[in-house]
C-alpha cells in the first residue's frame, strides 16, 4: 500500500472549471492527512504502523512533557525505517538552550533522516530555559542550518488559555514573516476541534489580516466520548467542547465513537463557497484508536464514502 497522487479535480488550477461537489472537497480535504503517536505507541506497533498507513503518510510523534527527548528520536527512526515520514514535535518550553536544541536537530538528522517537526510553544507552564516561545526556536537559525524547512507551527482558533488573543494574532504574523524571509514551507497546524464555524472564522479572519499559510486542521480520532472529552478538557479545547458534549447526549454508550461528520462538512462547506480558504488538509489525533482512525482517513482519502440525510453525515464503507 503506497500513497499515490489524488486524482486532480478540474478547478485545482484556479478553480476555473466546473465546480466540484461537496464529496469532492471532503476527499481533497482527506488528500496526504496526517496523524499522531505517541513514542510509546510507536514502539507497541513497531513496523506494523505500515499495515494501517500509507508508505509516505507524516507521522506526528508527540513529546509529552516532563519526558526525555530519547524516546521521540527512537521513535522516528522506527517510522523512518518503515517508509513513513516522521514529524517530530519540537515544545519550545521544554528545550533548556540553543545548544540543547542543536544537539536534538543532529540527533534527528542523523538517526532518523527527519526532514520535517511540530514546532509548538508546549504546556509547561515555566519554560525550562531559553525559549520561551514556538518563534524564538524558529529565529534560532537551526532548522535551516540542518536543512529542516518542512515546518508545521501551532494555531488556536478557539483560543489558549495561556496566551492573549492579540500575541497568538502577532504569533500569526510573525511566522509568515519568517516563512517569507527564510524560503521555509510552513503550515499552521490547529488544535483538534469538534465545532467548524470557530475554525471557518479564524481562517477568514487571519487571512484578512495578511495569512498566506495554508492551515491544517486538527481532527479528533474515532475515540470514544469519554475520552475525547477528558483529552479536550486537559488541552483547552475552547467553545465546540459544546459539539462534543450534545452528541454525548445522543448516543447510549459513552465508548460510541465520535462521527466527526459535522466538522468534516462544514469545512468543506467552507472551501466550497470559498476559492481562496487556507484550509488545506486533516491531521488526526487518535487518542488511543489509531487503527479505526487511520481506517477512516484512508476511507475519506480514497472516496470511499458517502454523505446522506439530505447532506449531514459522512457515512464511509471499509
Amino acid at each position: 500500500m503506497r500513497r499515490v497522487a489524488a486524482p486532480a479535480y478540474a478547478d485545482d488550477v484556479g478553480r476555473q472549471s466546473a465546480t466540484p461537489s461537496l464529496g469532492d472537497e471532503v476527499r481533497r480535504l482527506a488528500r496526504n492527512w496526517s496523524v499522531e503517536l505517541t513514542p510509546r505507541e510507536t514502539e507497541r506497533f513497531g513496523t506494523a504502523v505500515r499495515e494501517h498507513v500509507p508508505a509516505g503518510t507524516c507521522v506526528y510523534i508527540t513529546w509529552l512533557t516532563g519526558t526525555d527527548f530519547a524516546p521521540s528520536v527512537a521513535a522516528a527512526a522506527k517510522l523512518r525505517a518503515a517508509g513513513l515520514e516522521p514529524v517530530p514535535h519540537l515544545a519550545a518550553r521544554a528545550i533548556r538552550d540553543k545548544d540543547t536544541l542543536d544537539d536534538m536537530l543532529v540527533r534527528l538528522r542523523g538517526e532518523a533522516d527527519v526532514r520535517q517537526v511540530l514546532v509548538i510553544g508546549g504546556a509547561l507552564r515555566e519554560p525550562k530555559g531559553s525559549f520561551d516561545a514556538s518563534i524564538q526556536v524558529l529565529h534560532s537559525g537551526l532548522l535551516e542550518h540542518h536543512g529542516i524547512r518542512r515546518l508545521g507551527v501551532a494555531a488556536h482558533p478557539e483560543g489558549s488559555p495561556d496566551i492573549a488573543p492579540a500575541a497568538l494574532d502577532e504569533a500569526v504574523t510573525l511566522k509568515n514573516e519568517y516563512a517569507a524571509r527564510s524560503g521555509s514551507q510552513l503550515e499552521l497546524t490547529t488544535q483538534f476541534c469538534f465545532d467548524p464555524a470557530p475554525i471557518t472564522q479564524w481562517e477568514r479572519r487571519t487571512r484578512a489580516a495578511g495569512n498566506r499559510l495554508p492551515v491544517v486542521v486538527g481532527l479528533a480520532g474515532l475515540a470514544g466520548v469519554t475520552t475525547l472529552i477528558k483529552h479536550a478538557r486537559n488541552c483547552g479545547v475552547g467553545s465546540s467542547i459544546g459539539v462534543l458534549l450534545k452528541q454525548a447526549g445522543k448516543v447510549l454508550r459513552l465508548a460510541t465513537a465520535v462521527d466527526p461528520s459535522d466538522l468534516l462538512l462544514g469545512l468543506a462547506r467552507a472551501r466550497w463557497g470559498d476559492a481562496e480558504s487556507a484550509i488545506a488538509r486533516l491531521h488526526f489525533f487518535p487518542f488511543g484508536a489509531f487503527e479505526a482512525t487511520a481506517r477512516y482517513a484512508q476511507a475519506l482519502e480514497q472516496g470511499r464514502f458517502e454523505i446522506v440525510d439530505a447532506e449531514r453525515r459522512i457515512v464511509v464503507s471499509h
